[in-house]
């Protein structure tokens, strides 16, 4: 259970089922939901959703870093594409203007 002696706010990721309490100059991330701003329905509201299956996390990043991982290596393979393209288009355009 988390302290509440610093934090501003509860939110909840639908996506990862996760519960997070964060302060307000914290980024929560992709997918978070801030549930309540106010310290007493912080209660109400954490008990619901950990009823229901969420679980605390400390890491409110999962999804971004997901989607970032992706996303870096499909750029990475299509420079990766995009560069061999370039190698052996030139080593055929030499053969097709000598012919």
């Amino acid at each position: 259970m988390p302290s509440y002696c610093t934090v501003d706010a509860l939110a909840v990721n639908h996506l990862t089922k996760e519960v997070y309490v964060f302060e307000e100059s914290e980024y929560a991330g992709i997918g978070w939901e801030v549930v309540a701003g106010e310290s007493a329905l912080w209660e109400e509201q954490e008990k619901y959703f950990l009823a229901k299956g969420y679980r605390y996390t400390t890491t409110p990043n999962t999804v971004d870093n997901i989607f970032f991982s992706v996303l870096l290596n499909i750029v990475g393979l299509l420079i990766i594409i995009w560069l061999k393209r370039i190698r052996f288009g030139t080593k055929y355009k030499m053969i097709f203007k000598r012919i």
